[in-house]
């Protein structure tokens, strides 16, 4: 089940960001096609530049191209980055499991002694690999939530200039 919603989630991301790159391509072509004039050539990631872009000149295609292939390198990133901190911890997960597993089952054939040494040295393991993640991706984590805390009140504040 973990699976299916790993892919689900990986499509979903690439349906959006196709979504995203492709909107507004779609939209020139709508335009041209309703003989709009001028055409307003949108970029995907709305923004104010320091310079002057001229419709369908070079620093708008450019513009254009760098904004898709980051897009695109972000959510690869992301996507990579969050199944492979999941994974990690489903194997953190999984030891754990095997050490109650071997802890509740313990009989006479079993030494007592030699199952408890087992399952406290695979703890200590499992600590350290608990602080090498918290390591490696706390700052992931606190950069995550400072870039959507921010992107959200940038949404927030266009919604506003909107309305």
């Amino acid at each position: 089940m973990s699976c299916i919603a790993c892919w689900i989630l990986h499509f979903s991301n690439f349906c959006s960001t196709c979504a995203f790159i492709i909107t507004p391509i779609i939209l020139v072509f709508h335009q041209r096609k309703h003989d709009i004039n001028p055409v307003k050539y949108l970029l995907i990631i709305p923004g104010a530049y320091p310079w002057k872009i001229t419709p369908n000149g070079f620093v708008y295609k450019f513009i254009y191209t760098m904004e898709a292939v980051s897009m695109t390198l972000t959510v690869f990133v992301a996507v990579g980055i969050d199944s492979l901190f999941t994974f990690y911890v489903f194997q953190i997960i999984g030891r754990f499991r095997e050490m109650t597993y071997r802890i509740s089952n313990i009989n006479e054939k079993n030494d007592f002694r030699n199952a408890i040494r087992e399952c406290v040295r695979q703890h200590e393991i499992l600590m350290r690999c608990r602080d090498i993640l918290e390591k490696i991706y706390g700052p992931i984590v606190l950069w995550t939530i400072i870039i959507n805390a921010i992107h959200l009140c940038g949404q927030i504040f266009e919604f506003t200039q909107v309305l």
